[in-house]
């Protein structure tokens, strides 16, 4: 049984696990749409506070309880959440004995025979779903740019031995403050994220020092992100006579924000009197959505085939593109609503890195991993080795074997071992061009002729290396 504890502010995520087909209907004279997720709760209210946390699933048609509701189960690992479900036209309620945990994924496992819609029986099928705490998106700071991103400020005040610096605000310990310079009322803190995030959060905590806590708490500002295209700030949300501030007190404020920006500011236009301005902490606080994963790759005849998996449902994804490793990435395709993507704009021979990032609620997530391949145009064989790929020059003695012909057994990242039977020429020029692609040169795959080996009614059969697939290889020369 799984116990939990409620810790903030939530919003709900669900996802189908998508190694398993989707909900079709079975039926042995038609066939229904596919039953598909509309919306998913609970949700926040305008406040941000939580409603409740009983999952319901409104799918797009009216649902019945068919004869295996009992056998539904939600799982938490290897663990069991024990609950009840009801249904009403097309919502499907999980009602667990005890409340769940923030952070946790779980999975609801729907088995064929659950849920009858339009006089049909869906198939087995399984989702996965998590609370998601809004949270603080920056770390504990430990400098201005450790552990990451960067704090930055307009101005420090600064005594002898002491400085104001910027990333105190984001020490989570409201001991010693960020300061303007002395003397000067306005200014602002920003903190730079490695990489674009949706803020619509933020709190700030006004000095621990109680001789001027109230004085020098900000009255009036902006909250602002930079557009790194226009290269402008843009103001997300103003405040104006904001006062009461105590020693360490905390006043939050929230927005509506549907962009996501690398660098945020507090630019502060006036203080409540005193002669510089104090923040004791400042925090951004957004939904840190689950990113898409495992973004895979590969080359093709003059286009790069995608693909990924997400936790988390999504209404698109966005697919970012870049010609060199980590960025920066330009958006060549938005609004994708599977988990493929073939881009054909693309030149053959060159290599493209690419991220996806996903859409929830109009915010979009932090990136994937990156996935980098290269097109390749018409294979020409090599008259002498009758392989598509150019091998490269012929590497020097003694790196190559010597002999007539040898046995090359090539061990694949996936543990798959493949086995060839190939003269020492051809064993040479994959050798060659297996370094040449370890320099940095030559094309991204390589075709070995299995010649006479099970044939069959083809006229030649040939096994294309990929090299990023390839973990090691062993050549083992027949004995003269």
């Amino acid at each position: 049984m799984i116990k939990g504890f409620a810790r903030g502010l939530i919003v709900f995520l669900l996802a189908a696990i998508f190694s398993v087909q989707g909900i079709y209907a079975e039926s042995s004279n038609q066939t229904v749409n596919e039953l598909e997720i509309l919306s998913i709760e609970p949700k926040t209210n305008e406040s941000n506070v939580p409603i409740n946390k009983i999952p319901i699933i409104t799918f797009n048609q009216n649902i019945r309880t068919g004869n295996n509701i009992k056998d539904i189960k939600v799982t938490a690992g290897t663990n069991v959440v024990n609950a009840t479900y009801s249904i009403h036209d097309s919502k499907l309620k999980i009602i667990p004995n005890d409340l769940l945990s923030d952070n946790m994924m779980y999975t609801i496992q729907i088995p064929k025979g659950a849920l009858v819609y339009a006089n049909n029986v869906s198939n087995e099928q399984s989702y996965s779903f998590s609370f998601k705490t809004i949270s603080d998106l920056i770390p504990k700071m430990t400098s201005n740019t450790l552990p990451s991103g960067i704090a930055n400020a307009s101005s420090v005040y600064k005594i002898p031995n002491f400085k104001a610096e910027p990333y105190l605000a984001f020490d989570d310990i409201n001991y010693a403050d960020w300061s303007t310079s002395a003397n000067v009322q306005t200014g602002w803190l920003s903190y730079t994220f490695p990489s674009p995030l949706v803020v619509n959060k933020y709190i700030i905590a006004a000095s621990a020092t109680t001789s001027h806590a109230s004085q020098s708490a900000l009255r009036q500002w902006t909250f602002e992100g930079f557009d790194e295209v226009s290269k402008k700030w843009v103001v997300l949300d103003t405040r104006n006579n904001i006062s009461g501030w105590t020693a360490s007190g905390k006043k939050s404020f929230s927005f509506v924000n549907k962009n996501a920006y690398a660098t945020y500011r507090i630019n502060v236009n006036k203080n409540n009197g005193f002669n510089q301005t104090t923040i004791g902490e400042l925090q951004f606080l957004g939904y840190n959505a689950f990113a898409p994963e495992n973004l895979i790759a590969t080359g093709d005849k003059s286009q790069i085939n995608l693909s990924w998996e997400s936790a988390t449902i999504s209404k698109g994804y966005n697919v970012k593109r870049s010609l060199t490793p980590g960025g920066p990435y330009t958006t060549i395709a938005t609004n994708i609503k599977t988990m493929t993507y073939t881009d054909t704009n693309v030149t053959n021979g060159t290599l493209y890195y690419y991220v996806v990032s996903a859409i929830n609620d109009g915010n979009e997530t932090n990136n994937s991993n990156e996935a980098s391949a290269t097109p390749q145009g018409e294979l020409q064989p090599d008259p002498g080795t009758d392989n598509p790929s150019q091998p490269g020059p012929e590497p020097s003695e003694p790196t190559q074997p010597s002999g007539n012909r040898a046995i090359l057994v090539i061990t694949m990242t996936t543990g798959l071992e493949k086995e060839f039977d190939l003269s020492m020429k051809e064993v040479n020029d994959f050798i060659a061009w297996y370094e040449g692609k370890q320099a940095g040169t030559g094309s991204a795959s390589y075709a070995i002729n299995k010649h006479d080996n099970n044939k069959g009614a083809f006229s030649s059969r040939k096994d294309y290396m990929l090299y990023d697939r390839i973990l090691t290889f062993e050549v083992s020369e027949y004995s003269k």
